[in-house]
């Protein structure tokens, strides 16, 4: 996000742009929310996982080469985003779901405590050295390193072992339809008040914060504070690390 959000700076200076980025990225994870459902009951977590970080890398690849062989497209940059955010939409959820397999029944609390917490920091360093990394290197070579970064990471995921049958590999008929495995999910967020507000605080929030992070503090740090990207770095640290220290105090 930091590496497409500072060319697209540098090439349109428009905070209309900034802002759309991180939006994509959101409207992208929420619309891949809807079927990773299905996506879970039918296929092994490991195998989609492996599949979606092994998409993503070679979408970031395309975008990269197709900018060398042509040149810079804002259309064709938003399209890819949408993608890859697409894939790593169900990404997270088979992540949390494979965990319960991964660890002993009576360390899953703390498992799920400590992935939590390192969510939190990989965003707390990831935004801050991000921020550095951009006013150092620029926006195309972050974009070089995260590609790298893909790579290893989707060489690590092959690496994991999970030898659990998925359901329904052995009786069909205890498969849901995919309509009931689609709707099950969002009908008890429905029906439990508490939860369904958690929700939609959860979706106010995501939206506002892509205009926060984007739009209105890039252009801030640039214009009114007079700094360089890695301000906004620090500033977005700042901010994962109230939630940090929060999680540690819950």
């Amino acid at each position: 996000m930091l590496g497409f959000m500072a060319i697209i700076h540098e090439q349109t200076g428009s905070a209309m742009y900034l802002a759309v980025v991180p939006f994509i990225i959101t409207v992208a994870k929420f619309s891949s929310g809807f079927i990773a459902p299905l996506l879970l009951d039918q296929y092994r977590l490991k195998s989609l996982l492996v599949f979606s970080q092994l998409a993503k890398t070679l979408l970031l690849f395309t975008m990269q080469m197709v900018t060398i062989t042509f040149s810079w497209n804002l259309v064709i940059t938003f399209v890819l985003v949408f993608c890859i955010s697409f894939l790593d939409g169900w990404a997270t959820p088979a992540r949390n779901a494979m965990l319960p397999r991964l660890v002993h029944r009576d360390d899953l609390i703390k498992a799920n405590s400590f992935v939590a917490t390192l969510d939190q920091t990989v965003q707390l360093g990831g935004w801050a050295s991000g921020g550095i990394l951009v006013a150092l290197i620029g926006g195309n070579q972050m974009i070089w390193l995260t590609l790298c970064l893909f790579v290893i990471s989707t060489f690590f995921m092959r690496l994991l072992k999970d030898d659990t049958e998925q359901i329904g590999e052995e009786d069909n008929t205890t498969v849901q339809s995919k309509w009931q495995s689609l709707k099950e999910g969002w009908l008890f967020i429905w029906k439990v008040p508490s939860i369904r507000s958690i929700h939609l605080i959860y979706v106010f929030e995501y939206f506002a914060s892509a205009v926060w992070i984007a739009a209105i503090l890039y252009v801030y740090v640039e214009e009114i504070l007079g700094k360089d990207q890695s301000w906004w770095g620090y500033i977005n640290a700042t901010f994962f690390l109230g939630l940090v220290i929060g999680g540690f105090l819950r």
